[in-house]
């Protein structure tokens, strides 16, 4: 092969890979901007939050919901001399104490589980009963003004969601045994105190 044509052919090999670096620094160029396109939209997309965030009522419930789990009386008078509104406060503290104090002693306790119904300046949330297992519906209203003091409360009986897995039949024996279980779990909090009876198909 003479000199001219392995120049030649040099030459186009170089152009090639020239070519093909190009064509590859393009492409790492364009993925980049992309990129950077995409982040900065992500970063400059307003969040948008959740209803439950911005309803004040649900916070408040929220707050109530932990006194009224703490069960301790000089939290729950200063929560509620700090977050109740001047005219709920006409109603004397005994009563307000004695809402929390009660709602504690026959649950021990309770857990927040979910907003139910939720509009403007009022609530109810959803609190799971620490002793039975049961459920607790918590109304709250609060001022529709800052600082969103409560301005009533209330109780509302509430049923578990439906479980999707079926229940398995349980036995008589195995129902005789839940049930003592429960009443002993009772009688040990010192909220009941007697016999059941467990009746089946009128027997």
């Amino acid at each position: 092969m003479s000199v001219a044509i392995r120049k030649l052919k040099n030459q186009f090999l170089m152009r090639k890979k020239r070519g093909a670096m190009k064509r590859l620094l393009f492409a790492i160029s364009l993925t980049l901007l992309s990129g950077l396109g995409a982040s900065t939209s992500s970063a400059q997309k307003p969040q948008t939050p959740s209803p439950q965030a911005d309803n004040p009522a649900v916070r408040r419930a929220k707050e109530l919901a932990q006194v009224i789990n703490a069960g301790k009386l000089a939290e729950a008078r200063k929560f509620v001399q700090e977050n109740y509104a001047p005219g709920f406060l006409n109603i004397p503290m005994d009563r307000h104490l004695n809402f929390i104090a009660r709602l504690h002693d026959r649950t021990r306790g309770v857990e927040f589980q979910r907003v139910e119904e939720e509009k403007p300046g009022e609530a109810l949330v959803v609190l799971k009963n620490k002793l039975t297992g049961g459920f607790e519906g918590l109304f709250v209203r609060v001022e529709t003004e800052s600082p969103h003091r409560i301005s009533d409360i209330g109780l509302k009986p509430m049923k578990p969601l439906a479980d999707p897995k079926p229940v398995a039949k349980l036995t008589d024996e195995q129902m005789a045994r839940e049930l003592d279980a429960f009443i002993s779990k009772l009688a040990d909090a010192d909220v009941f105190s007697g016999a059941a009876l467990l009746r089946r198909t009128g027997r």
